[in-house]
Formats: C-alpha cells, structure tokens, sequence
C-alpha cells in the first residue's frame, strides 16, 4: 500500500476498504526541522506494514494520541461500513443529512396535521397518565376513573376509529393517499414525533393497527379523493351537501342521540327517559337490521339531494362522520359500527376491483356509472365468457349514446386465451383492452372503439364493473358485401387493424369482432371491438396470430399473415414507435414478460415493412385503388382477402356456383377455387 502525502509533509497510509485516509494521523508534534513522521493507529494487535512505522515511537508522542486514538479508529469503522453501503464511495454531504431532513419534514407534517398528536395521542396520554399518575390531578383522575383497561372489544374498535380519523387528517393536510398518511404516521411514531409518554403496549398496539392500516385496500371515497379534491372548498360543499340532505343528522343520528342520552342522561328528561327504556343493548340481532335500513334510508336521502351514486353518498356520509360534520355526542362503540356499516357500502367498487384483480389507475377508474344511464340495460348477446348489454348513457356534455356493457369476468378459458399464454384464472381483460386502445393512439390508427371502465347495475346482483363501448356503426364484416371490400378505403382501414393485431397479438380478430361502415361523407369506418385476448407473453413473432389448418398449435388463432403491402403512413406510423414508447404505453397495463413479447413483435413488424419497402410494396395511401394491389390481398394474408372469400363462397353457395363476382373492372369472372374450397362459416349473432 503507498502512502499518501498531505499538503502539510506528513504521511498517510490509506486504509483499506475506504476512499479516503481515516486509520492514520498527520504528526504535528515534531521538532523543528526534522522531517514530518507518521503515526499507525492501526488496532492493536492488527497486521502493520514494518515499512510504513516510524523508525523510532517516542512514548510521549504514544501517549499523546493514545487517547485520540480509540475515536479516530470508531469513526473509521463507520466509515468503512458506510462505504460498503455506498458501494465504494464516500458519503456526501446529502446523503448525511438526508435522514434528518426526512424526519424534519415528517415531524412538521404531522404536528401541522395533528396538534398535539391527534384524538389518538391524547387517548393514549389519558390511559397513560392514570397507570402512571405523577401530578395531585393526575391522581385524582386516575382515581375517578380507574387503571386504563386493555385495549380489546368495543374500547379496540373506538381506538382505531380514532387512529383512522387520524389518518385521514393527515392525508387531507399533506395530499397524500390513505396509504401514505398511515406510513407516515407509523414513521413518526417510529422516530418518536409522535408517542412520548405513552404506555408501550399501547404504543406496540398503535404501530400493529397502523400497519394494518397502510396495507389495506382503499375505500371509495380514497379512490375517488384525487377527483373530487380535498381541499377546504370541497370540504364545505359536502358539509353543505349533508346539512341539506340529512338535517339533524337524519334518522340514524336521532336513533343514536337517544341511545347516547339513555346511557349518558344530562337532565332530568333525559333520566327519566334512561329509567323507563332502561339502558341501551347492543345493536345486534334485529337491531342490527333496524339499524342497517336507517343507514340505508340516510344514505339514499343523501344520493338523490346530491343528485349521486348510492356507493358515493355511503362514501360521502363516512367522510362527514370521520371529520365531525356527523356523529357529535354518540357513543364510541356505535360510531365506530357506523364507519363500519357505512364502509361496506362505500367500499363496493374497491370490492369489486379486488375480485378482479384490477389495478386502481387513472385508466381504470369508472367513467360511467348509473347516474348515467339513461335506459335500464337489455341483453343484447350471450357469449362465451359472459353476457353483453345494450344501454343508453349520457356522456359529459350532456350526449346520449349508444354503448355496449360487458361485465368483466374473473377466468378466460378461451383456447386463443390458453395459446397466447394469458392467465385462465386472471385474465386482466380490462387492462387488455385499455393498453389496445392506448396502442392505437399512439399510432394514429382510429380503428378500435373507445373502451372504459363502467359500474353499472344489470339487474342480476347489483352493480357490476365491466367494459363500456360505443355502440360500433355499420355492418359486421362477416355481413359486408365482397364488393365494399374492395374500397381502397376500407382495405387501407381493414389493413391498420390487422397491423395493430399483430402488435398485439390479438389471437381471436375474427369477421365478427370488427365492423364496417360507410359514413355519410362517403368514408369508411373501421372499428375493432372484443379485444380481450390479446397481449400475450407467448406471441413474441407478430406473424403468431396467422391460423393454420392441421396444426393443433395453431388451429385456434383467427389471424391471418403479414399484410403484403402497406402505405407509408403506415411504415412512418410504426417506425417512429421506439422501445421507450411501448414500455410507457404498457408500463402500468401489463406484466413485463408481456411488455418484452410486445417490443419483439414491434420488431418483427419492422423488419417486415422494411422488406416490403425493399420489394416495392410500400405504396402511398392514394395508391390503394391500384389493381395489382388488390390483388395481393389474399385470404392467407389479410382480413380483407379473408372477408372477400367467404362472401364469394356464400353468395356462390347461394347462386349454384356460378355467377358475375362484382369487380371493379366489371368483369364477369368465375368463383376462384379457393372459394370453392372454403367451408361456409356459421353466422354468430354477437
């Protein structure tokens, strides 16, 4: 090891394992001129480099640092420790402080968002103070009340309805989610912000109850709060909202005003009304149903004053109780039970993105619900998985519209499901869906109909989360005449949403999962609908999607092969399209194993528009009306050939095989043979 030299002449051995010398000392103590000496404080009875020594160790100079020499060896083990953590580089100056900052600002949230630690630390104090008493007053009160009892039964649930109330304080005040407010919360109580003075089995109780807290799903109204706002406008509007509502609390706070006054009498009336009702029992049994319809009653009074869903007023009636607007002068016990009763009731649409294992995202939150629905919904099909509604919504600008309802199911079964490699038993056809539509705009291609989340009420058992869809125009493609199919419009249209199925490796783009229609203008419309099983992690080649007969692997696909030409819209479309890009889309939607299959299909897209490009194929979009263009479509190659052959083959069936195919030279040619080949498919009613 070579020593180091300072600017003042003296030498440094540095030690190892650190970036800098922290094991040796300068020696200032020498005469003057003589050379500058190195002192080894190495530890006693470590290894020392005969080399490096002073050649003679005066005993004064030994005393004289023997006792700096036990500090200066301590803080080089904290030295080396910390440049093992920071993989061989010394501590900055933030990473020091960073600590203390994230505890300052910790400290000042929580004391700005609980004064004098909250309901929770002045309970806790209180329970503290009677086991504990070190004041006359403090023994007086212990005395009146009692040692503090374990926190179990109904004293448990009023202690977490105040760590709750709690929490949410601090999630309004620092605009942070539930979660996040009770992380906090345990952190503070961890580095002791929050806690002095209180018993620790309490303390232990508080950090357990916390932790369940952070770790539990979040209720309606913390889903709805980045929407809504938390701020003190929004605060008052629902205050507002309430008191009109509800005057007096409605008729669950008079219900719980009495059982308080029976157990709690103040006046003379109300002694008199304790004594000839007796105590109140529990609300359980059929007071437990009494006190459920109440409930019930408030709520619905509060959904249609606020003009809301059932599950927002519950979420709306929880929130007033949590900050006060109600519930002031009830027992404990039977507001904690109200919190509870209300929470099932908010809690449905978290209930049923648990069920379905969907992730709560801006992409994912109900855009419609039935506040919006205009007409009750009627089946409109019966598929495979589960049923399809139609149903008359309102949008936000006030728009009715046709849309289409399909309630998500928890399993696919399907065999182009099981192929693709998507999960039988979580599907993720919401966020399947949800990432096709991002795809597509993000290429430009307006060939899939718009998709989000709805929370509508079918008729069968409540409220169900599911797909809502504009109702696509037009015709089904299995119904659309070979002769539309050969617009250049409708081929260029028809071809984007056979590119994007093989970007997605969408296994079941069938003639009845995708409409065309001629609008008024003349122009062709293409819409994509059901794209549920797509994204798979098995499909990494984009011409994975293509149905071959006879081949058991492949048999089940509703794909078609690589498109035989293309524009250069297109080519620019998916070109400009990076790595980057498809994880952003993705990131949030789907599994990595997923998003990786996607970026090698993007690849294998690629590499096929550049071999069309070197072949002459990529045209431009006016060129779609060209001959020999047209001819390329094929049935093995594109949606477009496909839909043409089975129109031949059906109206040849129809006419005895030989007829005039209409053409665009109006030219009488006979059926093709693969027309004749071809089996007539059977007609699906979606």
């Amino acid at each position: 090891m070579t020593p180091i030299s300072n600017p003042s002449g003296s030498t440094v051995r540095p030690v190892e394992g650190t970036s800098f010398d922290a094991a040796r000392v300068p020696n200032t103590s020498h005469a003057a001129g003589q050379p500058p000496r190195s002192v080894d404080l190495a530890p006693r009875g470590g290894p020392a480099d005969a080399s490096m020594r002073p050649r003679a160790a005066l005993p004064s100079l030994s005393r004289q640092v023997s006792s700096q020499g036990d500090e200066i060896r301590e803080e080089a083990a904290e030295v080396r420790q910390a440049t093992v953590a920071t993989q061989g580089r010394g501590p900055t100056l933030g990473d020091l402080f960073a600590p203390e900052r994230r505890q300052e600002a910790t400290a000042q949230l929580v004391h700005s968002a609980l004064p004098n630690g909250g309901a929770v630390m002045k309970r806790l104090k209180d329970r503290a103070a009677r086991q504990r008493p070190s004041t006359n007053a403090e023994k007086w009160h212990a005395l009146r009340n009692g040692k503090p009892k374990p926190l179990d039964g109904n004293r448990r649930m009023a202690f977490e309805a105040l760590i709750h109330a709690d929490v949410m304080a601090l999630a309004e005040t620092g605009q942070i989610d539930f979660s996040a407010a009770a992380a906090t919360m345990r952190a503070a109580v961890m580095d002791g912000t929050l806690g002095h003075g209180i018993l620790e089995p309490d303390r232990q109780l508080l950090l357990e109850v916390l932790d369940l807290t952070r770790e539990r799903s979040p209720t309606l109204e913390e889903l709805l709060a980045p929407e809504r706002g938390q701020d003190a406008t929004a605060r008052k509007e629902r205050v507002q909202l309430v008191h009109s509502a509800l005057p007096n609390g409605g008729k669950v706070m008079e219900r719980l005003k009495d059982r308080a006054a029976r157990q709690r009498p103040s006046t003379v009336a109300e002694k008199c009304h304790a004594f000839r009702n007796e105590k109140p029992k529990p609300l359980d049994g059929e007071r437990r149903n009494a006190f459920d319809e109440l409930i019930l009653a408030d709520v619905m009074d509060l959904a249609e004053t606020g003009k809301m869903d059932f599950w927002v007023a519950a979420a709306t009636m929880h929130a007033a109780v949590v900050e006060g607007t109600l519930g002031h002068g009830i027992l404990a016990p039977d507001r904690q039970l109200l919190l509870e009763r209300l929470d099932v009731m908010a809690r449905h649409v978290a209930n049923c993105y648990e069920s379905k294992n969907l992730k709560v995202t801006s992409d994912t939150l109900p855009a419609f619900t039935d506040i919006q629905v205009v007409e009750k919904p009627t089946m409109l099909g019966s598929g495979v998985l589960n049923n399809v509604f139609a149903v008359k919504l309102r949008n936000p600008d006030g728009n009715v519209f046709d849309g289409v309802f399909k309630p998500l199911s928890r399993t696919d079964e399907s065999w182009a499901a099981e192929a693709t490699g998507i999960p039988e038993d979580d599907p993720q056809t919401a966020m399947r869906n949800i990432a096709t539509r991002s795809y597509a705009e993000e290429l430009g291609f307006d060939v899939i109909v718009n998709t989000q989340l709805a929370l509508i009420d079918t008729g069968s058992c409540g409220p169900e989360l599911g797909l809502i869809m504009e109702r696509a125009r037009g015709k089904l493609a299995f119904d659309t005449n070979a002769n539309v199919l050969t617009r250049p419009d409708v081929c260029a249209e028809v071809t984007k949403l056979q590119l994007l199925d093989h970007l997605t490796a969408q296994g079941d783009r069938h003639s009845d999962n995708y409409f065309i229609n001629i609008q008024p203008n003349c122009r062709a419309k293409v819409m994509g609908i059901d794209n549920d099983q797509c994204f798979g992690k098995n499909v990494t080649d984009p011409a994975g999607i293509q149905q071959v007969k006879d081949d058991p692997k492949r048999d089940g696909f509703r794909g078609t092969g690589l498109p035989p030409v293309v524009d250069t819209e297109m080519e620019h479309a998916i070109n400009r399209l990076t790595e980057r890009d498809i994880r952003w889309m993705l990131g949030n939607k789907l599994s990595e194993a997923e998003i990786e299959a996607a970026i090698s299909r993007h690849k294998g897209v690629k590499n096929h528009i550049a071999q069309l490009r070197s072949a002459g194929w990529v045209i431009e979009p006016e060129q779609w009306d060209q001959e020999d263009v047209l001819r390329r479509l094929n049935a093995k190659n594109s949606y477009v050939g496909r839909e043409r052959v089975v129109d031949l083959r059906w109206q040849a069936e129809c006419r005895g095989n030989i007829f005039s195919v209409p053409h665009r030279m109006d030219v009488a040619k006979p059926v093709p043979d693969e027309v004749r080949s071809e089996p007539i498919p059977r007609k699906n009613i979606w």
